[in-house]
Order: structure tokens, then sequence, then C-alpha cells
């Protein structure tokens, strides 16, 4: 069934997500159908995390801080959390501060709130080199985003775009989603702040080596400006030799980054399902049946 209403008392950051969407942008009147779960990112703001959300503002000013909405800043705090329990609450405050004063800098920097709108050279050239596409949702509502190594055209990357507009050109890519989340948010009447990612390790060869400058720049955005974003990273179709990296690397990821990555089988589908990811919601690229694509 669709979930229309909360499934339980709305907090606040849901009713300002929902009050902030503008539904005329991308009409999304089929994205939810099958959203039956209520989402972790919907619940309040627990005594801790207030007491750093409070905090934080104080430091950055109020003024300052009310430039984003309330899940920016809600992001901000959970993002970071991590710290508290490793090295005490000053910490906390002291890197969710730091990054979220950051962040308001470059926002400004690049008129981050009119990206999502502005015509940016090379924005269709980076569509063809750096394919994604923006399906459906998984059963809490998280939209899915879903892009291939075989999609990527190396040459395109290496002869036509600097770090910095690679970096500006996926941060618009990351304020439509966005818009898309805000959408959902206010279908749902919840907050819904982060989505499903999955990538297609198919076709992953030497030459994509090439590129690897690129990709950190692609990556940089999300990994700085976006944190607290993603719910869920699935990697589908990864050759013997990524496996056998990935055993050696997977120690070395942070425990609150690794748990959100699975590397899938060769039956990723049923594993998907198992996720939450119907393969409905997923489209014809990776072996679903959702035809339309939301960041277009």
């Amino acid at each position: 069934p669709l979930v229309s209403a909360p499934l339980g008392s709305a907090p606040p950051v849901a009713a300002a997500t929902a009050s902030a969407a503008t539904p005329d942008d991308h009409p999304i009147e089929n994205l939810v159908l099958k959203v039956t779960e209520e989402t972790s990112e919907n619940a309040p703001l627990n005594a801790e995390e207030q007491e750093i959300m409070t905090a934080m503002i104080s430091k950055i000013g109020q003024a300052r801080a009310e430039q984003v909405s309330l899940e920016t800043r809600t992001r901000y705090v959970r993002a970071y959390a991590f710290e508290g329990r490793r090295h005490g609450k000053e910490r906390w405050l002291e890197v969710s501060t730091r990054e979220f004063d950051r962040t308001l800098n470059w926002r400004a920097e690049v008129g981050a709130d009119t990206l999502a709108k502005r015509t940016i050279p090379k924005a269709d050239l980076f569509k063809t080199a750096w394919k994604t596409c923006l399906a459906g949702t998984d059963r809490q509502g998280h939209p899915i985003m879903v892009e291939r190594m075989c999609d990527i055209d190396v040459d395109a990357l290496l002869g036509n775009f600097s770090g910095e507009e690679l970096g500006l050109l996926q941060a618009q890519k990351l304020e439509r989603l966005n818009r898309v989340k805000l959408q959902i948010s206010a279908q749902l009447q919840r907050s819904v702040y982060k989505h499903c990612y999955i990538f297609d390790l198919g076709g992953l060869a030497l030459r994509h080596l090439k590129v690897k400058d690129q990709l950190k720049a692609i990556f940089h955005v999300a990994e700085f400006y976006y944190p607290e974003t993603l719910w869920k990273m699935f990697l589908i179709n990864t050759p013997m030799a990524f496996r056998a990296v990935w055993g050696v690397v997977q120690p070395l990821i942070h425990e609150k980054t690794r748990v959100k990555i699975k590397v899938l089988s060769r039956n990723y589908l049923s594993e998907l399902e198992a996720h939450g990811v119907d393969v409905d919601q997923i489209p014809p690229s990776v072996g679903g049946t959702y035809a339309r694509n939301y960041l277009q």
C-alpha cells in the first residue's frame, strides 16, 4: 500500500521538509507507489543531537544556519555523531560545526541554491560522459540512483572537464536529486533525505584508471558537501579482481560507511529485494522494469 501519511507523529524535520518542496519542478506522480516502511531519518532529534544542534547554530549564527533547511542542519549533526562516541561531545560539536561552516561557504561560492535550475556549460556533455538514472524508490521511500561503469566515457571525461567543472556539474545533479527527495517527503508527510545508490561494476577495465582524478573530483562533492545523504550503496556485477581487492580494503573503511556498502552476488536482483529494492523500481539497464528517469 501507498504510505500517504506519517506512520507516527511527524517530527519537526519532516514538517520542515514537506513545506520546502516544489512539486512542479519534477513531477513524481508514480515515484512512491510502493513505499510501505518508515525511514530511520524520520526520527526526531534525541537529547544529545538537540544539544549539538543548538550549540552548532550558536557558533554558526542563527540567520546563517537558516540559509539551509532543518533537514540539512540535522544531517550535519548526525553525520559526525561517531566523533562523539569516540572522542566526546566537544569533538562532535567541533567537527559538525567545521563541516557545516565549510559547506555554507561553498554553497554561497557556487550559488548552490539555484544550481538545480541553472544552465551550466558542458552539462549536456557531462550527462553523456557520466550517465545517471534516477528511477523509483525502495520501500522506505529512498530514491534509487543507478550508474554503470560501462557507461563512463573515459575520453570525454579526460579531454573536456576541469576538476572544478566536474564538481559543479555533480553538485547540480545532487541538488536535483535533493529536490526529488523534498517532493517525496511532501507526499509522504515525513522526512526522506537519503537515497540508494546502485553502481554496476560490469565492464571495469584498466582504462578507467586514467580518470581516477576525475572520479575523485566527482565523489568529493558528495563526501564533503552532502554528508549523511546515502542510505545504502549496492555494488553489482563486481569482477573477481575487485572482490579480491575489496577484501583487503574493506577493513580500512570507517565502520559508519562500511555498513552502508553491500557487494552483491550474481543473484543481485533477489538480494536487492531482500534490502527493500524491488525489480519494478530499478531501470532495465540493471535488470529491472522501471522506465522513467527523474534526473533528465
